[in-house]
């Protein structure tokens, strides 16, 4: 028996004691597992190994992402633990509303900041969103930032109507959260597309934000522009792009220009 071994009877003694102390506390619990600061619960899994840490659940959500908490493992027992784990983890998080990762939930949303970091090259969920601006009052960034407390989750909301998000012809001022997202990942693509624009053998080659700004705005163009670059399974939403950006000039304008 190593030294780590020791210690990690230890701590399962001493668990296991807590357990039947009458200060035991089920709230405290989650799936049988004490729950602990995510301070505390990092140090466990430096000072003793995963597996030790795997008894525990931390209180919040760590901003490197659940990925990071489990990574590089090999043992493939350790990992079908680490994985239910992972899983009985995220319960407990959903279920407490934790605001860090309501947060991260948050990231892939069209009113994030955290999408102009994947920005390649102008930031289109910013151009975006200001479609979806009320009387001057600018949507972006998100004020909430916390998919638990979300003001677009019409589900949340008592006595919202549903309405159709984008046909091409209309974007509403009162979008969905899904749509939001869906909108975001549209975004993305054009940025993927503006950015093949660059090289040499583009058919229409963006060299400037002025050439961005044609690019986006004069039709011809942009069609092309997004035939070269789209994905094969999102162009089939080509013609709602050109027709939302058609009908933003002017906002894309005092984005870019």
């Amino acid at each position: 028996m190593t030294f780590k071994d020791l210690k990690r009877i230890i701590v399962e003694k001493n668990k296991e004691t807590e357990r039947k102390s009458k200060f035991h506390n089920p709230s405290h619990y989650w799936k049988g597992k004490k729950i602990v600061s995510l301070n505390e619960w990092l140090k466990i899994k430096n000072n003793y190994g995963l597996n030790t840490a795997l008894q525990y659940f931390p209180n919040d959500f760590p901003r490197s992402g659940l990925t990071f908490m489990l990574y590089g493992i090999e043992n493939q027992t350790l990992k079908q633990e680490a994985d239910q784990w992972g899983s009985d983890f995220i319960k407990l998080l959903e279920y407490r509303k934790s605001p860090e990762y309501g947060k991260w939930k948050c990231c892939r949303c069209l009113l994030s900041p955290d999408r102009e970091e994947a920005a390649i090259f102008i930031g289109m969920n910013k151009v975006i969103s200001r479609a979806l601006d009320n009387d001057g009052d600018s949507v972006y960034p998100c004020k909430v930032l916390n998919r638990f407390a979300c003001p677009y989750d019409k589900k949340m909301i008592a006595g919202s109507e549903e309405e159709e998000g984008f046909s091409g012809d209309i974007v509403t001022k009162n979008p969905d959260v899904d749509f939001l997202f869906y909108l975001s990942e549209l975004a993305f693509e054009v940025e993927l597309a503006l950015a093949k624009a660059q090289e040499e053998d583009s058919v229409f080659r963006i060299k400037s934000v002025e050439d961005a700004y044609h690019a986006l705005t004069e039709r011809e163009i942009l069609e092309s522009v997004l035939n070269q670059g789209l994905k094969e399974e999102h162009k089939k939403y080509k013609d709602n792009i050109v027709k939302f950006l058609n009908r933003t000039k002017i906002l894309i304008s005092r984005v870019i220009g």
